[in-house]
This record gives C-alpha cells, sequence and structure tokens, in this order.
C-alpha cells in the first residue's frame, strides 16, 4: 500500500470502537464488529474477534487476536484523513475536485465496489453530475491513498 507496516501506528486491541479501522492481515479495514469471544479452558486468553471491510475494495476480512499475549495484544490502527472537497467535473471514471485552497484535484477516480462496477456513492456522484447539481464529496485518505466515500449537498 502506501506506508510500511513500521509507520502504522499501534494500539492495545482493547480499545478499538466502531465505527473505526484497524489493519487486518496488513489490509487498511473500517471495522464493521468487535466481538470478545469466550475462553477455550478455564485458564484460556481472552480473544478479540474482528470483523471489517477493506477500505478501497470493500473485501471482508476477520481475524481473531489474543488479548492477553504481549504484542498480540496490539493491533495497527492507520492514520485516517477526511476531507471536503467541491466536484468541479466528472470525466469517465475520473473526478476534479475543488479543494479548501482554491486549487484543483485531479487524482480521484469514482468509487467502485468489489465487482469492479460502480458502488452506490459512485453512481450518485456521476448522476448529480449529469443533473447540473453543484455538490461536494467527502473524501478518506489512508495510507496514501484516496477514495469518495459520501456525497453532500451544497457547493
Amino acid at each position: 500500500m502506501g506506508a510500511a507496516s513500521d509507520d502504522i501506528p499501534t494500539v492495545a486491541a482493547s480499545s478499538l470502537k466502531k465505527p473505526g479501522y484497524v489493519m487486518i492481515k496488513g489490509q487498511p479495514c473500517k471495522i464493521l464488529e468487535l466481538n470478545q469471544k469466550p475462553k477455550a479452558t478455564v485458564k484460556g486468553n481472552d480473544r478479540l474477534h474482528i470483523v471489517g471491510t477493506h477500505v478501497f475494495t470493500g473485501k471482508k476480512y476477520e481475524d481473531t487476536l489474543n488479548l492477553t499475549a504481549g504484542t498480540g495484544s496490539q493491533v495497527q490502527v492507520p492514520d485516517v484523513t477526511k476531507e471536503e472537497f467541491s466536484v468541479m467535473d466528472v470525466d469517465g471514471s475520473s473526478v476534479s475536485v475543488l479543494t479548501a485552497q482554491g486549487e484543483m484535484k485531479d487524482d480521484l477516480n469514482l468509487p467502485k465496489g468489489e465487482n469492479g462496477l460502480l458502488d452506490e456513492v459512485g453512481e450518485e456522484v456521476k448522476k448529480r453530475f449529469e443533473a447540473g447539481e453543484e455538490f461536494k464529496v467527502v473524501v478518506l485518505g489512508i495510507l496514501g491513498q484516496e477514495k469518495i466515500i459520501e456525497v453532500v449537498a451544497g457547493a
């Protein structure tokens, strides 16, 4: 992805909350489920089952962490940014937006689902632009990549 795994901060797995972000099997995921699993034996370890979807592909990932095993109880939580931009142009699958500093940003694409087709947000961006509406998009930035995750009214 964009950052070396050593550059991603770690936190105690017990501090994770929904809706947050976490690295599951080396992939940046949005947390869908956090479940404390029962101990396998009386002297067993506390375990946490995490289910998430990949931020960019939508693919589902899951893992079970041992909460009482030293570094095994630590998880990587990538830094996440969210910015709002005014949409200026949609050309094919490319989206041009205006930053808060008044500069054009041309490196965004319409978001697609795991099947390779436009997802709901991508369809909404395309529909609103074709209708001539003025609107903004919320862009999620994580590990050096960006994705449009929401459409908001007004410009």
